[in-house]
């Protein structure tokens, strides 16, 4: 089955683990390691230059396209793999476009995000039923089972694995 791509939950996640603060060796737009402010058009290369994506972006695009099909990870799982915190990836996924597999990142609970929404606004696919095509299965209160739930360290390997040639 080909990729699929979301823009990520309309709604902010109901995981509060993590920090929503930039991640290790990020800073903010405006600011430098000794605190001061920096000058205008001084910014570093590839920090808030369009067209350039932010390293924690990357990394959430790496992390969504790495978990299989048939597994499933949350918010907070994927937000602790990367960085970062369960509400940062929603709003990353929300904001952001095409991620591939991010129809595999739930909440907490294994539900789908409720304000769920595709990449392409004409794709009409049901995210649950997208799953269960893929063999995740649903426990009869409508949740991801927690046996194909992917955890931290499981996410963390899979994006720190080599890209695969080509």
């Amino acid at each position: 089955m080909g990729a699929a791509q979301r823009t990520g939950s309309g709604s902010t996640p109901e995981e509060t683990e993590g920090s929503d603060a930039p991640g290790p060796g990020e800073v903010g737009d405006s600011a430098r390691r000794d605190g001061a402010a920096e000058a205008p058009g001084s910014r570093s290369p590839g920090v808030g230059e369009p067209g350039v994506e932010p390293p924690l972006m990357r990394r959430l695009r790496r992390a969504s396209a790495s978990i299989p099909e048939g597994m499933w990870a949350s918010y907070g799982d994927v937000g602790a793999a990367i960085g970062t915190g369960a509400r940062a990836v929603g709003t990353m996924l929300a904001t952001g476009a095409g991620f591939t597999g991010a129809h595999r990142i739930l909440r907490a609970d294994g539900t789908v995000s409720e304000g769920f929404r595709w990449a392409d606004d004409g794709d009409d696919r049901d995210p649950r039923s997208l799953l269960v095509a893929e063999g995740v299965v649903f426990t009869g209160a409508g949740r991801a089972a927690r046996i194909c739930r992917m955890e931290v360290d499981e996410l963390r390997a899979l994006i720190s694995a080599p890209s695969p040639p080509g």
